[in-house]
């Protein structure tokens, strides 16, 4: 099973990716039924969804070939978190977090900070560059 950041969503690939997305989406339709609720809906969309997902793996496609990006390792656009936002801003994680707005950060449901990284090294860039005038 491989696990790939694709921005704001995430790629999950392989037999057993499939195996367990099933599992939880069989799991979630017992739970709706458990509770007394109406599982017609839910279970049309279960077999849908996983007739899908069987045909897309069952599909011979080009991804017989491991992946291999087109672009460089580290994009502009790639998504990074605080800690490695700090380390290119030379500062602390909590200070990254206080110039989160200044980055354009994303702040995720459970809390944690992304940025893209062009961001975080325009603003390094500025914040380093003497010939820059500040407003601040």
């Amino acid at each position: 099973m491989s696990i790939r950041n694709l921005g704001p969503a995430v790629l999950i690939e392989g037999e057993q990716a499939l195996k367990l997305l099933k599992f939880v989406a069989r799991a979630g339709v017992h739970r709706l039924s458990y509770n007394g609720m109406n599982t017609r809906a839910a279970e049309a969309l279960y077999t849908t969804a996983a007739n899908a997902l069987t045909a897309a793996a069952s599909d011979p496609g080009p991804a017989d070939q491991p992946h291999t990006p087109d672009t460089p390792e580290s994009e502009p656009t790639d998504l990074i978190d605080a800690a490695s936002a700090a380390q290119i801003l030379r500062c602390s994680t909590r200070h990254v977090r206080r110039l989160a707005r200044d980055l354009d950060g994303t702040q995720l449901p459970h809390g944690a900070w992304t940025f893209r990284r062009g961001t975080v090294e325009e603003y390094a860039a500025a914040k380093h560059d003497p010939h820059i005038e500040r407003t601040t």
